[in-house]
């Protein structure tokens, strides 16, 4: 994803990797879907200058 995401730097594309949906809840917070919903409602609204490889959630 590293790549990708420096291919595509600069096009107004985001390219990122996040939890997969197979982790989601379990019993950890962070994998709480909704948690991850406002998670990807941030990643939506983050300005392109800080636009990150990978999504990561403590």
């Amino acid at each position: 994803m590293q790549a990708l995401h420096a291919q595509l730097a600069g096009t107004g594309v985001h390219a990122t990797s996040s939890p997969s949906p197979e982790r989601s809840g379990g019993g950890e917070t962070r994998f709480d879907p909704a948690v991850l919903a406002q998670a990807y409602l941030d990643l939506h609204h983050q300005p392109e200058s800080e636009w990150q490889h990978e999504l990561l959630r403590d």
